[in-house]
Parts: structure tokens; sequence; C-alpha cells
């Protein structure tokens, strides 16, 4: 393959000949690594797929394109830990209310602590997953702090009511 130079300003784009049946035009997104080192005509190697240019490179240097598949686990990791949160509320909620002391039924309740858990839960998954997501953090990071922000959340929602509840038990 051989690269090319495109006229187009402000794009980071090289045009690929002598693809084995086409000339292509690649989108690097940034000019680093390989992008400012290549000059017209220079040979470069490509790594196709699907018909599609994933990679560029020349010699040491290897610049991969937009199009490369990526392994992206954040949304599945952070979709699995807010099922399995909902799961764990819900089944501590049906246990308690089934089985449960009355003391502890009134820990169970819909009004108010299961409303706010319910939300707490899913704000902490979404909001707290994208932001890990966002902040660049490894993917598997994100299931523990959203359990431990969830956590916290409960802890400062049950702490809520604490005085309330000790003073109506005095009474």
């Amino acid at each position: 393959m051989e690269f090319r130079t495109t006229g187009r300003r402000g794009k980071q784009q090289a045009t690929v000949v002598g693809t084995p049946f086409w000339d292509q035009v690649v989108d690097l997104g940034s000019p680093d690594p390989l992008l400012r080192e290549l000059r017209e005509g220079d040979r470069v190697t490509g790594t196709i797929w699907r018909g599609d240019i994933m990679a560029l490179a020349k010699g040491d240097l290897r610049q991969n394109t937009p199009e490369e598949p990526r392994d992206e686990p954040e949304i599945p990791a952070i979709a699995g830990t807010l099922a399995g949160l909902l799961a764990v509320l819900t089944f501590a909620f049906g246990a308690i209310r089934l089985a449960g002391s009355p003391r502890l039924r009134e820990y169970a309740a819909w009004r108010p602590y299961g409303r706010r858990l319910l939300v707490a839960v899913v704000i902490a998954g979404f909001g707290g997953g994208m932001l890990f997501t966002w902040l660049g953090l490894p993917w598997w990071l994100t299931p523990p702090g959203i359990v431990a922000v969830t956590g916290c959340a409960a802890a400062l929602i049950y702490g809520w009511d604490a005085e309330e509840r000790a003073r109506a038990r005095l009474s």
C-alpha cells in the first residue's frame, strides 16, 4: 500500500493507494503517531477487516483508525451491576416482608425506604457508572464503585430518619 495526502483541511485523513481492489480514504482521527511521520509515496502496511482499513503501520509506528472494533465492557458492566443491585434490593425487601419481624418490616416498606433506595440504585448505576466510564477508569472498577456509592446512599437514606424513628419508639 502507498500513502498519499488528501487536500481536506482540518481532517486527519490519508488516501491509501494500491490496496488489492481499491483506493481508500482512511480517517486516522489524530496525526499522532503515524501520520506526522508519513510522506507522500511512503509504503505502509494496512490491516484490513471486512473491507475497511483498521490500522496502518510503517516500521515500528502503528496507528489505529476509528473503524477498528473495540472491546468496551463498561456498558455491560454497568447494566449487569444495576440489574444485580435491583435483584438484591427486591430479594431483601421481599424476604423481610415475608419472613421478617414486625420491627424489621418497617425498614422494608415502600414508603419511604423502598422508593428512595430504588431511586438511589438507578442513579448510582447510571450516573456513577457513566462517570467512571467518562473518567477513563478501568472497566473492572465500575461494579465495585457503583456498589460502594449505592451502599453509601443506603446508609444515608436509613440514617435520615433515625432520630425520628428513635423518638417515635420512646413515645
